[in-house]
């Protein structure tokens, strides 16, 4: 299942090419895929799988070679590389629509059949689904709707609060005097 060969690196950074028939050299890598099914090319088989949302584990079982050896004909050949990465977002968009369609809630119609007969249309309102909201929300703006709150305490920050505490004879820096609140304080300065 081998159409063209590399030798490896061999120290000045140039891959040697040739064709098949190596004479059983141990060192030469195959850096091409053929179909195992004689209707379909190669470019067609690898488009059809990753369209159906097989991963690349599953794929390269497909072809009858280990994953190492897929991912390294993938790295040889750009285009191949391309036309599953194009493929595989096919069903990327599917679930993305299925995603957003549950987070929005929706309609469906259902048809009541007696004797094959329709009888009666019955409209079901799903309603929006808050853990698809969530997911969507958090992966589609994660600096709006991430779980952590990320806080930044700079020098300034921390000698503002070290000045605050000196002015107002407290060890803490949101303490007040007693007797006195912030709007008094103010008042009394101007």
């Amino acid at each position: 299942m081998v159409s063209k060969k590399t030798k490896p690196n061999n120290g000045n950074g140039n891959h040697r090419t040739r064709k098949s028939g190596n004479g059983g050299d141990p060192h030469v890598t195959t850096h091409t895929l053929i179909s195992p099914l004689p209707s379909l090319s190669t470019e067609q088989l690898l488009q059809r799988l990753g369209q159906l949302g097989l991963v690349n584990e599953e794929i390269a079982s497909v072809f009858g070679v280990t994953i190492d050896k897929f991912q390294e004909v993938l790295f040889f050949n750009p285009q191949l590389h391309d036309i599953l990465n194009d493929a595989k977002e096919h069903p990327n968009r599917k679930v993305e629509a299925s995603l957003f369609k549950r987070a929005l809630g929706y309609s469906i119609k259902e048809i009541h059949k007696v004797e094959g007969k329709p009888v009666k249309v019955v409209i079901k309102e799903i309603a929006p689904d808050v853990l698809a909201e969530i997911f969507w929300l958090k992966n589609r703006d994660p600096k709006r709707w991430r779980d952590t709150l990320e806080v930044r305490h700079t020098l300034r920050d921390r000698m503002s609060h070290a000045h605050d505490a000196l002015r107002f004879g407290s060890s803490g820096p949101l303490s007040l005097p007693p007797g006195k609140d912030k709007d008094t304080d103010e008042d009394a300065e101007a």
